[in-house]
């Protein structure tokens, strides 16, 4: 009923207020505030907000499809697996020895019976990750004021560093690269045959990595074979995945926002203190070309750059958009371990999020809804139910908290799936801005002028990138090409 929907409205934007109050508690800290009073605060405000979400799922038609679709078990995916593709769930847990290790569930296609794999230890498999990354992006770090590379108040690339002479790095990635494909990989091609497309669900620490850049012991990449390559945010997406559609919705692109990019206060109270975001001069760029490639197929576009790239209008424009593309830094902040709970480095959705127009201003700001610093627990309370395309191209959007119990990764790519995206497409590391302005554009072409899948459209974007290194005698190394994944609906 009308009255019901109301009741539903007005709890939605309770939350939303609870949650923006949260978000700006943790992130400006206890300030000026009594300890105790400053977490008796964030206790009350998360209670609150408990409550009213308590309320909303027996409201909220979306939770109650949601609901509908987690009964789904095994027998419904298997169904859903499409005709020659194949299933891979992995999964960090303790076994019955006490030892933390990585099964790999592999079903070959629809119908079979699961072949389950110990692929070993998870403390070997996490630190082959470890080694596979500092490779993938070359060891990069965030930049201080304290470094040289650090030049009148902007990092040179970004906000991290990235060396020089990077190609003598390729031989070390590809070593790095075998010895986890040899762990995690190579294992289950038996089962899968000839299997294509083969959908990864991902666990622990191997949410932070980019199967598809793996080496093979050709020289070439796991990108370059037959077998197309995607992530699901869980097996239930094969079940949950709505219909392809054409480019005949909304684009709404933010990118090149003005940081104004000015020192911060070195403030012991402050979550963001000295953390400055540097320009993205191929970010305008990057929304300008796919704003033309949108409009060519008949689909509305709404661009928003430079100081207009504000927290309030992104989020005046996003009813009715079909995808959203946001061309700016995001972060993650770590936790800090002495820190007790209830403090703003308990809760990892306050220490990840996306630096909108403003933020090296954001303790200036007279009201925390538009203080220029998206957290991502702000974004977990937006309506993004309609998106089906969330496309975070910015520097580490898809890093995360990975919990060692299992339960994945709690960062941008959880967040915009939890609000409703039925696909989100982010970076791995601080990927060069000209080579992501030219996946983008890459990316755009083959999804919504050549008409093909989520998923082949990545895959296409990236070998498409890396013919055009190898051909211009540019470095391979996968920094440059496979910085991006998508997960989620594949179609």
């Amino acid at each position: 009923s009308d009255r019901d929907d109301a009741l539903t409205a007005a709890l939605m934007d309770s939350s939303l207020v609870l949650r923006e109050r949260l978000a700006n508690l943790t992130l400006r800290g206890p300030g000026w505030e009594d300890l105790s009073v400053y977490q008796g605060m964030l206790s009350e405000t998360g209670k609150d907000l408990n409550d009213i979400e308590r309320q909303m799922s027996l409201r909220s038609a979306k939770y109650r499809r949601w609901q509908v679709e987690n009964e789904a078990g095994f027998a419904q995916v298997s169904a859903a697996l499409p005709a020659a593709g194949a299933l891979v769930g992995y999964l960090r847990c303790k076994r019955e020895s006490g030892v933390e290790s990585y099964l790999a569930f592999v079903l070959p296609e629809s119908g079979a019976e699961p072949r389950v794999h110990i692929l070993g230890e998870a403390q070997v498999i996490d630190a082959a990750v470890a080694d596979w990354r500092d490779q993938a992006t070359f060891g990069t770090r965030r930049v201080t004021r304290e470094d040289p590379e650090w030049q009148d108040g902007v990092a040179t690339r970004g906000f991290m560093k990235v060396p020089q002479n990077a190609e003598g790095q390729l031989k070390a990635y590809h070593e790095a690269g075998t010895a986890l494909r040899r762990l995690i990989w190579d294992p289950l091609v038996a089962d899968l045959g000839a299997a294509s497309p083969v959908f990864l669900v991902p666990d622990g620490s191997l949410h932070l990595l980019s199967f598809a850049s793996l080496p093979q012991d050709d020289g070439r990449y796991l990108v370059e074979s037959n077998r197309l390559l995607h992530l699901l945010t869980s097996e239930k997406n094969l079940i949950a995945g709505a219909e392809k559609k054409a480019a005949t919705g909304r684009l709404l692109a933010l990118g090149g926002p003005d940081y104004e990019s000015v020192p911060v206060g070195e403030s012991p109270e402050s979550a963001l203190a000295g953390l400055v975001f540097s320009p993205l001069p191929h970010a305008r760029t990057e929304v300008e070309r796919l704003g033309t490639i949108w409009s060519d197929q008949g689909g509305a576009v709404e661009l928003i750059t430079g100081p207009e790239a504000t927290e309030e209008r992104l989020k005046q424009g996003l009813p009715s958009t079909q995808v959203l593309h946001l061309a700016t830094h995001g972060f993650f902040l770590p936790g800090n371990p002495e820190a007790g709970q209830n403090s703003r480095w308990d809760n990892p959705l306050t220490r990840a999020g996306l630096a909108l127009a403003g933020a090296n201003h954001w303790q200036e700001a007279v009201s925390g809804n538009n203080d220029g610093i998206l957290t991502a627990e702000e974004i977990s309370a937006l309506d993004l139910a309609d998106v089906q395309w969330a496309v975070l191209s910015a520097c580490d959007t898809g890093l995360g908290e990975v919990d060692s119990r299992g339960e994945g990764v709690f960062g941008l790519r959880r967040v915009f799936t939890l609000a409703g995206a039925s696909t989100v497409i982010m970076s791995l590391w601080s990927v060069d801005d000209k080579c992501s302005r030219d996946w983008m554009s890459s990316l755009y072409r083959a999804r919504w002028q050549d008409d093909l899948s989520t998923a082949a459209a990545v895959r296409q974007a990236s070998c498409e990138l890396l013919r055009q290194r190898r051909e211009s005698g540019q470095s391979i190394h996968p920094y440059y090409w496979a910085g991006f994944v998508a997960a989620g609906d594949w179609r």
